[in-house]
């Protein structure tokens, strides 16, 4: 059980929902039974109420300035004349040397057909298929299908 110091460190938290559920629920269980703590959390509520009605200040031009030079301005590291003078034509060589000896060595594993194959064509001396064949035809002419 947290002490009521505890749950005010927590009231602000709590009223902007950052909490954690457990801690939620601890805090919302605490305010049921402690009117200390309850006041507490009016006076915070009436606080934020009061800061929503006041307007913001403006910003310095030269710290808006500062601002955008080093976030939106600023240059991304592929966008650096040091990469793009230097380090992107040697990466690119790189990348390329290595995809062009990628492609060599998958080349080399990959079985080739020889040019002499032999294919075998004509007759069959096999004694089933000569059992087969029709002896007025002449099996060399005859078409293949």
């Amino acid at each position: 059980m947290k002490t009521c110091q505890m749950i005010r460190d927590l009231l602000s938290g709590y009223l902007d929902r950052e909490l954690r559920p457990e801690d939620q629920k601890e805090v919302q269980r605490h305010l049921t039974t402690c009117a200390a703590c309850r006041t507490e959390e009016r006076a915070i509520l009436q606080l934020k109420e009061t800061l929503r009605g006041v307007p913001m200040p403006g910003m310095p031009r030269d710290v808006l300035a500062a601002i955008e030079a080093e976030t939106i301005l600023k240059a991304r590291w592929w966008e650096s004349d040091v990469f793009q003078r230097r380090w992107f034509p040697l990466m690119a060589g790189t990348a390329a040397a290595a995809v062009a000896g990628w492609l060599w060595m998958q080349a080399q594993l990959v079985p080739t057909r020889s040019a002499h194959m032999n294919v075998a064509v004509g007759i069959s001396t096999s004694p089933a298929v000569a059992l087969h064949q029709d002896p007025d035809k002449d099996p060399v002419n005859e078409d293949i299908h």
